[in-house]
C-alpha cells in the first residue's frame, strides 16, 4: 500500500489535492534510536513513514510507557503537540533507522486554505483515530473486537511486555536467524500458512520466504485482509483450518 491509498482509506482525495499536500514535502533520515521528540519540544513536523518503525512513550519514576508504533505508510507524530502546536509531553524514538516525508505545520495550515479536500481529510483521520477505528485490510475491526486485543493492556504498566516482543523483533535478529537454520527438523512436516496480502506488519513477501523454507506446506493466500486474517476473514481460516486437518 503506498501513500495516497493509504490516505485514501481515510477520504476519498483526487490526484490534483495529494499532489498540492506532497509538493511540500521534504525529507529526513533518523538512525536507529535517535529522537524524533522529547518532553517540553513543540513538534513542527508532521512525518510520513516511508521505513523504519517508531515508538511514543512516556516515563514515569518506574517504568517506560508504550503509546503507539508507526510504521509505512502510516503518519508518525505526537499529536497533541503537532496540532496545538504545544509542548509535547511524550517521546518519539527512532526504534529501527527511518526514512520520512514531512511537511511543517504552518505550510500544512497554508494547505487546509487552498484546499477543502486536504483540510477535509486530515479532519477524517483525526476522528477516526480519536473513535478508535482501525483498519488492518480492506476490513475494519467493530469496536467490540478491538476491545478484545486492547483489554489486556489497559494501562500503560501492562503494555511493557508488548514493548519488550516489539523490541525483541528488532534486536534479536540473530536469535530468529539461528531458529530459521534449524529448521530442518521440521521442514518435511505438513504445514499450512494463512497470509493477509494486506498486512503491513509482516509483509507478503516473507511468505515466499516461509513457502520455500517448508516444502510441504500449503500457502492459502487472503487478498483483502491485513494482520489479523481470523478475525477479518474468520469463516474462511476456519475453512482453510478444517480442510488441512482432513487431509
Amino acid at each position: 500500500m503506498n501513500l495516497y491509498q493509504y490516505l485514501n482509506q481515510f477520504h476519498s482525495l483526487d490526484q490534483e489535492a495529494f499532489g498540492l499536500l506532497t509538493s511540500r514535502f521534504k525529507t529526513r533520515k533518523f538512525k536507529k534510536g535517535d529522537f524524533i521528540t522529547i518532553p517540553g519540544q513543540i513538534q513542527r513536523e508532521l512525518y510520513f513513514v516511508k521505513s523504519g518503525i517508531q515508538m511514543s512513550f512516556f516515563e514515569t519514576a518506574s517504568s517506560m510507557n508504550t503509546i503507539a508504533f508507526t510504521y509505512s505508510p502510516g503518519m508518525c507524530a505526537i499529536p497533541e503537540s503537532f496540532n496545538g502546536q504545544k509542548p509535547s509531553e511524550y517521546y518519539l524514538l527512532c526504534l529501527s533507522d527511518s526514512e520520512f516525508d514531512y511537511v511543517v505545520h504552518v505550510e500544512l495550515m497554508e494547505i487546509f486554505d487552498q484546499s477543502q479536500e486536504i483540510e477535509r481529510l486530515f479532519r477524517k483521520i483525526t476522528e477516526t483515530i480519536l473513535g478508535g477505528m482501525i483498519r488492518f485490510g480492506d476490513r475494519r475491526l467493530s469496536r467490540f473486537r478491538l476491545k478484545q486485543y486492547t483489554k489486556p493492556f489497559s494501562n500503560p504498566g501492562e503494555r511493557n511486555g508488548a514493548l519488550a516482543f516489539a523490541l525483541s523483533l528488532l534486536n534479536d535478529q540473530a536469535w530468529f536467524e539461528a531458529l530459521w537454520n534449524s529448521k530442518q527438523t521440521i521442514s518435511e512436516k505438513p504445514a499450512l500458512f494463512i497470509w493477509g496480502m494486506k498486512d503491513r506488519i509482516v509483509k507478503p513477501h516473507y511468505l515466499e520466504k516461509f513457502i520455500s523454507g517448508f516444502r510441504n506446506s500449503t500457502a492459502e493466500k487472503l487478498e483483502t485482509c491485513g494482520h489479523f486474517p481470523q478475525e477479518e476473514e474468520s469463516e474462511k481460516v476456519t475453512q482453510f483450518i478444517a480442510e488441512f486437518l482432513q487431509k
